[in-house]
């Protein structure tokens, strides 16, 4: 309720002209901008969020190449229990979540969590850079 006020105070356009403007066709104003509801236009922005995030974004290779790491992990028992797979998931399904619920397609909104699950990974991974022979001086 209080964002809804908020909202409406501010002068958001709400959810669906934010979703066409967003995703379906660039507006030169948005003042006034109503336009209809439909479910078909409604397929077509998530088909347009998915085809802009595989054509010029990298978040879902980073995606899968963390989705492959986490099963690496797994199959080489070198998880870390259930509080690795716990967040790898909660993150996994967050990214989904996100896209899920409004397609944009940049990397900065995928960021946080694709990069928390390359620490996770890198920190289960424990590389052991100290056993690198030193270099020649």
């Amino acid at each position: 309720l209080t964002a809804m006020v908020i909202a409406r105070i501010g002068g958001h356009p709400g959810w669906w002209a934010h979703f066409y403007f967003s995703c379906v066709e660039l507006q030169n104003s948005m003042a006034g901008f109503k336009p209809p509801f439909s479910l078909a236009v409604m397929l077509k922005g998530y088909v347009n969020g998915a085809m802009n995030a595989l054509s010029g974004n990298h978040w879902i290779e980073l995606l899968a190449a963390c989705l492959l790491g986490w099963r690496l992990l797994a199959t080489a028992d070198r998880g870390a229990g259930p509080r690795f797979n716990a967040l790898m998931f909660a993150l996994a399904i967050a990214v989904a979540g996100k896209f899920a619920s409004f397609p944009l397609p940049e990397d900065r909104y995928y960021f946080a969590l694709v990069a928390g699950m390359i620490l996770l990974i890198v920190t289960n991974w424990k590389p052991q850079f100290s056993s690198v022979p030193p270099r020649p001086r």
